[in-house]
């Protein structure tokens, strides 16, 4: 029962995420501080990953971390990549979440070690709807939507967000925000 009902909570935030990305409000920037930000989501993640024998480690280089922001809207974006991270991989998930200054802006990297996609897909990830054909990984249900409103979130911010994976190696996305 507790199985089916958090199948039933993952369709309702796919839903509602699916709502929020056709629907996405001009973000209601505030300063704050990206790396108290990632702790939080990091923080929301350590049970479910420690579950699988897994590690999140957090690795903050950037000397200027406070940025212009939709807290809500990053925090559920950075939480979606970390997720993804921790589903996708098979073992035990070990992700790290890096920050480094980058020219003007603030650079947020989320890397696991886990399937990877192939080269060939890589490029349409950032499409709505759009889900890597999965192979091994049964386990893992969505609608595509996530890594779209990842994008469309980045952009209300006026960064980017890139993707480099490599099959069976892991994944690395990498986001540049501008600072304050």
């Amino acid at each position: 029962l507790m199985k089916e009902n958090e199948k039933l909570r993952q369709k309702i935030d796919q839903v509602l995420l699916g709502a929020s990305v056709d629907q996405l409000r001009q973000p209601a920037l505030k300063q704050l501080n990206i790396h108290e930000l990632i702790m939080d989501c990091a923080e929301n993640f350590q049970f479910k990953v420690k579950q699988r024998q897994g590690s999140i480690q957090l690795e903050f280089k950037a000397s200027q971390a406070e940025i212009l922001g939709d807290r809500d809207l990053l925090h559920q974006a950075i939480a979606n990549l970390m997720d993804n991270a921790e589903k996708y991989s098979l073992q035990h998930p070990d992700i790290l979440v890096r920050t480094e200054d980058k020219g003007n802006g603030v650079e947020i990297q989320i890397i696991d070690k886990g399937i990877g996609i192939e080269s060939s897909m890589t490029k349409k990830v950032f499409d709505k709807f759009f889900r890597v054909p999965s192979g091994d990984v049964h386990n893992v249900k969505g609608f595509g939507l996530g890594l779209n409103f990842v994008k469309q979130v980045i952009q209300l911010h006026k960064g980017c967000v890139t993707l480099i994976s490599e099959l069976h190696r892991g994944t690395a996305v990498t986001i540049l925000l501008p600072k304050l």
